[in-house]
């Protein structure tokens, strides 16, 4: 008999425990469950409508091997994405927010260890995310039957990919169990996600190359495999070292880091220097707040998270020293790749802005503040201004800096290369208007990702959804449409054109959204139902007091 799938059985006149008993019974919920089914056809679903757009236009332009090839490597990189950030939208808040709800500690009273604890947990939140990847594969292997690509080509893309969801996967369950917050839980799995797949390659030495999971799916296609064969074994190994030493932290960190930290604890025994410093910084403080009261109340009370502006002006000073070694270091053949790293760092800046803005309405939800907002005589549209005024707080600064200061980089790098070399790298016109053309987007990007942003921070269940969510929306999809649109003459234009009409169709449909719906989703509780405790997750509960059954003599 098992006993509410705990993996108790009474067998031969006594009690026997299996094997990580949460698997078992995570297992068996999400058989159960009906969005274990839903996600992975909607994931194959959207997967093979994107490949049959690809497949459908490039027919009309190249050979059958030249669109095979490039039908596969695209389909490829979309799958790395998903692999890159399930680690983010599913394992960074999972033992963080039972830490928050407060049922963690209830598992830790019981025999059951940190490993069970969190290999429990990390099947019950990475299934769908495995079934996911698993109904790509069949669409990734159609551009086989096309041509120009080889079945060990396909294989090792497979194992690449498998290899990097399961780190994934394992540096957010380790930043999880050390974390409390879930903003911040989010933010520090990105960042290790970011370290361990980038900082080898960024090194530009071979030797470090395999120590990056990523470099294996560089290195599994066939024009690079056969001066890499060894180093794509290598990175495949060194990934499940990662993985795995990721995991062994995460199940000794578990049981030691589940209790709430005390509240209002300071730093003691600070230099007089420090406390006259900081005395200073409240009394700027209070002024501030001060000032933000007689403007907006909701902007007197988002006054809190000005603390965000440390973390924003490291970005700005990582701007000034990349901008000052491609102005020193600058070529022809650094441009583009300046160009990348400034791509790269808005893109940065803009998720930051996109967490900040579904964190700001999820806060609020969280703690009632919504509800006593709205009996107060504030209108709905002052509430909303006063969201957007905090978010200008901080990022208006911090945005135009980093913009500045790529501006001037760019400029100088150019103008250093036409006074060497005596002529122009370029048109500067055509320079002045491609950068015109991206400030415009750029800011169409600011104002859609504040409203998005702040519509799924309202509707979503967790801060991590919200934010993928606006993320996925305002950033990914015109990026995915221009690259669709490569494979079509006749619909090129709608590419670069889906960068100018999505964001401002988001915009406009989540402020009218908001307008809308904020009174009636303002209240809203996203707590389980009481429904059938199989339907419920095993880590909400205990383990129940083990009776022996009665046996009829």
């Amino acid at each position: 008999m098992d006993l509410i799938g705990c993996g108790v059985f009474w067998e031969n006149g006594c009690w026997s425990m299996t094997f990580l008993p949460i698997v078992g019974r995570e297992l068996r919920i999400a058989a159960r469950l009906p969005a274990t089914y839903r996600n992975r056809v909607l994931t194959a679903g959207v997967v093979a409508a994107v490949a049959f757009v690809m497949l459908f236009f490039a027919s009309l332009t190249g050979s059958s091997s030249f669109i095979g090839e490039t039908t596969f490597r695209t389909l490829s990189y979309l799958t790395l994405g998903f692999c890159l950030l399930e680690g983010v939208r599913k394992t960074a808040d999972c033992l963080s927010g039972e830490k928050r709800e407060g049922t963690l500690g209830l598992l830790f009273l019981t025999d059951l260890k940190g490993y069970d604890v969190v290999f429990g947990k990390l099947v019950a939140t990475s299934l769908n995310s495995f079934y996911g990847l698993m109904a790509v594969l069949p669409v990734l292997a159609l551009p086989l039957l096309l041509g120009g690509v080889t079945p060990g080509e396909y294989w090792r893309v497979v194992l690449a990919l498998l290899n990097i969801l399961f780190f994934s996967l394992c540096a957010g369950m380790c930043v999880s169990s050390l974390i409390r917050s879930e903003e911040w839980a989010t933010g520090n799995t990105a960042l290790v996600i970011a370290m361990f797949a980038g900082l080898p390659l960024l090194t530009f030495t071979r030797f470090f190359y395999p120590f990056s999971p990523v470099y294996a799916f560089h290195a599994a296609f066939d024009a690079n495999y056969p001066g890499a064969s060894s180093g794509y074994w290598e990175s495949l190994g060194i990934g499940q070292v990662w993985s795995w030493m990721l995991l062994v932290c995460a199940s000794l960190a578990a049981p030691r880091f589940w209790q709430q930290k005390a509240a209002g604890t300071t730093m003691r025994f600070l230099p007089a220097r420090n406390i006259k410093a900081s005395a200073g910084i409240a009394a700027r403080r209070a002024r501030s707040r001060a000032q933000a009261l007689n403007t907006n109340p909701v902007l007197w009370l988002a006054e809190h998270e000005r603390g965000q502006h440390s973390a924003l002006y490291v970005l700005v000073g990582i701007t000034a020293c990349g901008s000052a070694f491609f102005f020193f270091a600058s070529g022809h053949g650094y441009l583009t790749v300046f160009l990348g790293c400034a791509w790269l760092l808005n893109f940065i800046l803009k998720t930051r802005m996109a967490a900040q803005a579904c964190h700001c309405m999820t806060e609020a939800r969280r703690n009632n503040t919504l509800e006593m907002l709205l009996a107060t005589p504030l209108t709905v549209n002052q509430i909303i201004d006063g969201q957007i005024q905090a978010l200008h707080r901080i990022f208006f600064a911090p945005v135009v800096l980093i913009l500045g200061l790529e501006a001037a980089g760019l400029g100088l790098a150019i103008a250093k290369s036409f006074t060497s070399t005596g002529r122009s790298v370029g048109d500067p016109g055509g320079a002045l208007l491609l950068a015109l053309g991206y400030l415009i987007v750029f800011g169409l990007d600011v104002g859609a990702l504040q409203y998005v942003g702040m519509w799924f921070g309202l509707t979503s269940k967790r801060e991590s959804q919200a934010t993928m969510k606006t993320i996925v929306y305002v950033l990914i999809a015109p990026f995915v449409a221009m690259v669709l649109s490569v494979f079509s003459i006749f619909f090129s234009c709608f590419g670069f054109l889906a960068f100018l009409i999505v964001p401002i169709c988001l915009m406009i449909w989540a402020k009218a959204r908001l307008e809308q719906k904020f009174r009636e989703l303002a209240g809203t509780r996203y707590a389980l139902r009481p429904v059938d405790p199989y339907a419920r997750s095993a880590l909400s509960f205990a383990p129940p007091r083990l009776v022996p059954p009665v046996i009829n003599q």
